[in-house]
């Protein structure tokens, strides 16, 4: 496994005794922690499953998941030294590693929608009883290197305002897959798009940036300011293999360097050697010792039997390799590494062995790293970006009548990321003695890079829309400079705080006079029905009568988080 291993650590920092009485807590902690687990997967699992399935498949079931007895181990623990002093807190790495004899089952049926479409149902479900699968899981493995970090330090108790818990790159996962019912060569199909399907919905979300924050002081804000800004342009591609039976690849790239904020070039069509003429982009850096800039490169494919975008392969550059402030202009070479690929929806990967040849492949860029302290040297090129956090923690309802519903966020004035505007799993009625409260704890954030000059900047507005179906039935609009308003105590590179919205009469008639204009081409009447139906089924009029509790925060690059009053 790349990256830290139980001897590297041991020659960093301080080792804090290996490490083992962490994983002696950890052995007490399991029991509950496992089953608490199982409970959260078994609930979500129907969803991302669904909504990650391949084109190949018709369905896929959770039957059963249990994790097993054996609890994960640290192997080495040490305090990271390579903080400079501008940065108040204290970062602690372990090693992670995790081997277990779990128990899951999963039925797959394999017929995809665009053939079962067109045959009559007694036909689809003969063909789906026949050629069903139930695939088991064993003999799981996991490596990881863990981030505890203490942030922000204050000179006053309990001195430490939030501890902040992630990874500091995607785990290593691997396990054993068994077929008990089905053809044995799904199985090349079958693991890897578990293991990419595991990875991009359970580990990547918890991957540095992206944390866990347990706040430690009342009111502890979870601090997470950009270090710097990576600025790319994308020149051409060489030797692209083709990846259908005619002519040649049409290519795209996408890059990134946090995962849940993609860019996308233009698709360059029929070239084996494509030119981009030089579309560059803008990515805020969170901590350069740990990210990377990722370059994916795909084939488009409009066919009407096969619109699945081809994988092609991947360049990854660490960020801490690059000098801040110097250019660099280069042919990075391409390697397949499928097991890897975050693949979006609409986007395949090859079965396992079945990858193309990208020895000869080149993708040539050019990239400047601008840390924040440097910021100003480039301020006419960068601008004044910031980070745009959203978090909702309360879904209220009228009625358990109007559920389920889903959250949408947007930032107004800002190119969209590749997979459109963050939308979150469904707001369901909760179970057992709460089954009748319409007030429902709900955890669900996103995430924008806010780019260019401060008057663009200031002038992005946070647009939060509840979804039913696919209608909007209340919408919110928060703009930027408002949540810059917002100063918070003893903190000058974070502005925000909580937000209640209200989707009522009164709220409704002055959102209507403080609103943007809505954009040629949005469907305001639709939305409007919607909303009308909801109320409806609510028992209210003219307004769905939802309610949020949200926290939205601002981190900029540089310079003050408040605006000057």
């Amino acid at each position: 496994m790349a990256g830290l291993g139980a001897a590297h650590i041991a020659n960093q920092g301080a080792d804090l005794a290996g490490g083992k009485w962490v994983s002696e807590v950890l052995a007490k902690l399991w029991p509950y922690a496992s089953r608490a687990v199982e409970v959260a997967v078994r609930e979500m699992a129907p969803d991302i499953l669904n909504d990650n399935k391949p084109t190949w498949m018709e369905g896929i079931v959770l039957e059963r998941f249990v994790l097993g007895d054996e609890p994960p181990t640290i192997t080495g623990i040490h305090v990271d030294e390579t903080n400079d002093d501008e940065t108040d807190e204290v970062r602690l790495e372990m090693c992670l590693e995790w081997r277990s004899k779990c128990d899951i089952q999963l039925t797959v049926k394999p017929l995809p929608k665009a053939v079962s479409k067109y045959l009559p149902s007694l036909v689809v479900g003969a063909m789906q009883y026949m050629t069903s699968l139930t695939a088991g899981v064993q003999s799981l493995s996991l490596q990881a290197n863990v981030l505890l970090t203490l942030t922000p330090l204050k000179p006053r108790l309990p001195v430490v305002s939030c501890l902040q818990v992630c990874f500091t790159q995607r785990p290593a996962l691997d396990f054993s897959i068994t077929l008990t019912k089905g053809e044995m060569g799904v199985l090349n199909y079958l693991k890897p798009w578990l293991l990419r399907t595991i990875a991009t919905a359970a580990l990547d979300p918890l991957v540095i940036p992206e944390h866990v924050a347990v706040p430690i002081e009342e009111g502890g804000v979870d601090e997470q300011s950009p270090e710097g800004i990576v600025l790319v342009t994308v020149e051409k591609a060489e030797n692209v293999p083709k990846m259908d039976y005619f002519g040649h690849s049409d290519t795209y790239v996408d890059l990134w360097v946090r995962p849940r904020i993609k860019r996308r070039t233009a698709v360059i069509n029929n070239e084996a050697n494509p030119v981009w003429s030089g579309e560059s982009f803008q990515m805020l850096v969170h901590t350069r010792r740990y990210q990377s800039v990722t370059f994916e490169l795909w084939d488009e494919d409009n066919d009407i039997l096969d619109a699945q975008d081809d994988y092609i392969g991947t360049c990854v550059i660490p960020i801490r390799n690059m000098t801040p402030g110097k250019e660099y202009k280069t042919a990075l070479q391409v390697h397949s590494s499928p097991l890897d690929a975050m693949a979006l929806p609409g986007q395949r990967v090859a079965a396992e062995g079945a990858s193309p040849d990208v020895s000869s492949t080149k993708l040539h860029v050019v990239m400047r790293y601008v840390p924040a302290k440097m910021a100003d040297m480039f301020s006419a090129e960068i601008g004044a970006p910031g980070v745009l956090r959203a978090r909702i923690n309360m879904v209220e309802v009228p009625h358990l009548g109007v559920l389920p519903l889903k959250i949408r966020m947007q930032v107004q004035g800002q190119s969209m990321a590749v997979g459109g505007p963050p939308t979150s799993p469904p707001v369901r009625p909760l179970t057992g003695k709460d089954k009748e409260r319409t007030a429902i704890p709900f955890s669900y954030d996103a995430v924008f890079d806010v780019l260019g000059p401060a008057e663009v900047v200031n002038a992005s507005v946070l647009d939060i829309e509840v979804l039913s179906g696919s209608n909007v039935v209340a919408s919110f609009h928060i703009p930027v400079t408002q949540v810059r308003a917002r100063e918070v105590e003893g903190c000058t590179s974070v502005a925000g705080g909580e937000f209640i919205l209200k989707d009522d009469a009164s709220t409704r008639q002055h959102a209507a006079a403080a609103a943007p204009t809505v954009p040629p081409g949005a469907a305001a009447p639709a939305a409007a029905g919607a909303a009308a139906a909801v109320a409806a089924a609510a028992g209210v009029e003219g307004h769905s009568g939802v309610v949020l509790r949200a926290e939205v925060w601002w981190h900029p690059l540089y310079g003050a988080a408040v605006l000057p009053a």
